[in-house]
């Protein structure tokens, strides 16, 4: 199955799931066996189903893989891919707790390269949907930012 249709299946349905909760989503603690790269990168909360869900494995394997094929082209990769499959969860929030535009741009800086070499260019069009931190609404927890993020505010993709 074409990776890319997974992908946007896979987004689509967490979504779904978690704005369509009427509590806001359920947080667990991310399975670290399944998911190191996400626990690695701080992302210790997310929505049970997916750490422990039917497809918990599926979204593992996943984040492996273009964790591999990216490498350490960026250290934000893991912050961004993370956030398409394990996405942070916080109890007080009645949605992802997503990273701000400006990470994902700074991933972009870093991987675009490697990105269109495998295939996953598609991601580049994620980040102008996330929330921009510089125009945030005052929240500090509209999106996060990495400790020590440093944005280089270059062109953007």
């Amino acid at each position: 199955m074409n990776l890319k249709f997974v992908v946007c299946v896979s987004v689509v349905l967490t979504v779904t799931k978690l704005t369509n909760s009427t509590n806001g989503p359920k947080c667990g603690k991310t399975d670290a066996k399944k998911f190191p790269s996400c626990a690695e990168a701080g992302f210790n909360f997310t929505v049970d189903s997916i750490s422990y869900g039917l497809f918990a494995n599926s979204y593992s394997n996943i984040v492996s893989n273009i964790t591999a094929k990216l490498g350490d082209c960026s250290s934000y990769t893991s912050h961004i891919v993370c956030s398409l499959f394990v996405p942070r969860c916080k109890g007080d929030l009645e949605e992802p707790w997503l990273p701000c535009q400006e990470v994902c741009w700074e991933f972009v800086r870093g991987c675009g390269e490697k990105m269109n070499a495998h295939g996953l260019n598609w991601m580049k069009s994620l980040c102008g949907l996330l929330p921009l931190k510089s125009k945030n609404s005052g929240k500090p927890d509209d999106c996060f930012e990495p400790p020590g993020f440093i944005y280089q505010n270059s062109s953007q993709g």
